[in-house]
Order: structure tokens, then C-alpha cells, then sequence
């Protein structure tokens, strides 16, 4: 049954990842990000590769249900949401400044808007995976 749960868990967040991330910045800051691009031409595909994507959310879903479950050992709503957004903020702070200092894909405003962009979209998926988890008795 745990394991079970643990795998919907998984899943759970990284469906709503993949849902809040489209609407995020697929439709309210797709504007915002396409202004704030650095000078890299072509780096960001007009059509993106909805496959990878998906795979890539569900990996995400899969962070936080080890890192909620396993290593934080907690649970419910509210742990899982506040793990997801610490982790949101910082992964993409560091990725994000890594990325500016080494290439030309966004400028320094969209550089330090995304991770807080990024913590929202985390912490709702880290409040999806805790609540399928459930609180920890």
C-alpha cells in the first residue's frame, strides 16, 4: 500500500507540475519571458517537444516524493507544498545563475524572476504529492 501510494504520489506532482509550468509560462509569462530572452538565437523551440517535457516533469514529481516521503519523512498538504517551493527556489536559483553566467539564453531580469516563478509551480506540485501521501501519523 505505502509503495503504491509513494508512485500516485509521484505522479500527482508531476501531472500538476506539467499543468501549473504550461500555465505559468506557457500562458500567463510567456509574453514576460519572450521580452527578457538574452541574445542566443534559436534556443528556445517554437514548438516544444510535449514527450520530453512530460518525462521531465514526471522526474520532477518523482524529486519531491523522495524528498517528502523518504528523506523529510513527512506528509500532508502543507509540508509538501513548503518543500516544493524551498526546493523550486533554490534549484532554479542556482540553475538559473549558472545558466546567465555561462550562456546567452535569458537576461538578468528573467534570470532572477524564473526561480520565483519556478517556486510557485514546485510548491504547488509538492502540495499535490503530500496530500496524496497524506499526513504522517
Amino acid at each position: 500500500m505505502a509503495s503504491n501510494r509513494f508512485v500516485l504520489a509521484a505522479l500527482a506532482g508531476g501531472v500538476v507540475n506539467f499543468v501549473v509550468g504550461f500555465v505559468l509560462y506557457g500562458v500567463l509569462l510567456s509574453g514576460f519571458f519572450a521580452a527578457n530572452q538574452g541574445s542566443a538565437v534559436g534556443a528556445i523551440k517554437e514548438v516544444p517537444d510535449l514527450v520530453h517535457l512530460a518525462l521531465g516533469q514526471l522526474v520532477l514529481g518523482l524529486f519531491l516524493a523522495v524528498v517528502i516521503d523518504k528523506w523529510a519523512r513527512v506528509g500532508g498538504l502543507a509540508a509538501g507544498m513548503k518543500i516544493g517551493a524551498i526546493s523550486g527556489l533554490l534549484i532554479a536559483l542556482g540553475w538559473d545563475l549558472t545558466m546567465f553566467g555561462v550562456s546567452n539564453v535569458s537576461n538578468i531580469t528573467a534570470t532572477l524572476v524564473d526561480p520565483l516563478v519556478f517556486m510557485v509551480q514546485l510548491g504547488c506540485a509538492g502540495a499535490a504529492t503530500g496530500a496524496v501521501l497524506g499526513p504522517r501519523t
